[in-house]
């Protein structure tokens, strides 16, 4: 087992040849590398046993864990991680600079989040943080808002994802909710089910407490990720998509395809963005 100042500096030489701009963003906070070489440790001490007694176990994917495969030669996982590296560096660039350090604890996050003993149910939270960078990008590249806040609190003791001033200076505020979609949902109408039920609850969760004129202002949007058996289900479901009064935005998706032999990313409304058969599942 490597010591813990190898597997710091195998950590920060992975990001640094994968995600240049990650790296010189969160190169200076030592605190931040201990405790991702710490986290990560304790999870290779956990997996080591397993390993042995069964050769080999599923491993849930995180950015170490996607860096380490990008280190292999896996093609998929370099391009998403320049992907991901790229539109780290346009928010990080686009941020007032009041905001930079809210910017870093979110990138913190790519890291950060996994679990430390391997599940059967494997738990992608890692792209939960990334959903939330992809969405203010897109807000951001429409032209018509400023990111005035990150985690901005709200009356009721929660926060908001974002908060937002369009041109006009009104103030609105974004809650990103990611919905992770497994391939054993049998039909359209469990899925539609399952995601209407979910939209709700995280709604009435985040809104509980705000008055009427601020629940008018929050604004819930969805990042769907489906794996590719219920792709033609999520299609069907955004073009449907019925929650818009309750200041719900359409559904939101990452789709990967193939440009020019290369694995390209594009992130957008569902019904702009194709879904087929060329849309893999997420590294």
């Amino acid at each position: 087992m490597a010591s813990n100042d190898v597997i710091n500096q195998q950590l920060k030489d992975l990001t640094q040849e994968f995600c240049p701009n990650l790296h010189d963003i969160l190169q200076d906070d030592q605190k931040f590398w201990a405790q991702l070489t710490n986290k990560f440790e304790a999870k290779l001490n956990n997996a080591t046993p397993l390993i042995e007694a069964y050769g080999k176990i599923k491993t849930e994917n995180s950015i170490p864990i996607l860096m380490g495969r990008a280190k292999l030669g896996e093609s998929i996982c370099i391009s998403f991680l320049k992907y991901v590296d790229t539109e780290v560096k346009f928010l990080f660039d686009s941020l007032l600079p009041e905001l930079k350090q809210k910017g870093k604890n979110l990138f913190k996050r790519l890291f950060l989040e996994f679990d430390l003993v391997e599940m059967q149910d494997i738990n992608p939270t890692y792209l939960n943080g990334i959903s939330e960078i992809l969405t203010a990008n897109t807000l951001i590249r429409s032209g018509d808002y400023q990111i005035t806040d990150i985690e901005s609190p709200l009356s009721n003791g929660k926060t908001a994802d974002f908060e937002l001033v369009n041109e006009t200076g009104k103030k609105s505020y974004v809650e990103v909710y990611n919905k992770h979609l497994k391939a054993k949902i049998p039909s359209l109408e469990q899925l539609t089910i399952i995601v209407d039920q979910a939209i709700i609850a995280k709604l009435d969760s985040k809104t509980n407490g705000l008055s009427a004129e601020e629940k008018a202002d929050l604004f819930l949007t969805i990042t769907l990720w489906p794996e590719t058996e219920v792709q033609e289900y999520v299609e069907t479901y955004s073009e449907s998509f019925s929650l818009q009064k309750l200041n719900v935005l359409a559904p939101t998706i990452l789709t990967q395809y193939d440009s020019n032999g290369v694995k390209s990313f594009g992130f957008g409304f569902v019904k702009n963005l194709e879904l087929d058969g060329s849309n893999d599942k997420q590294p």
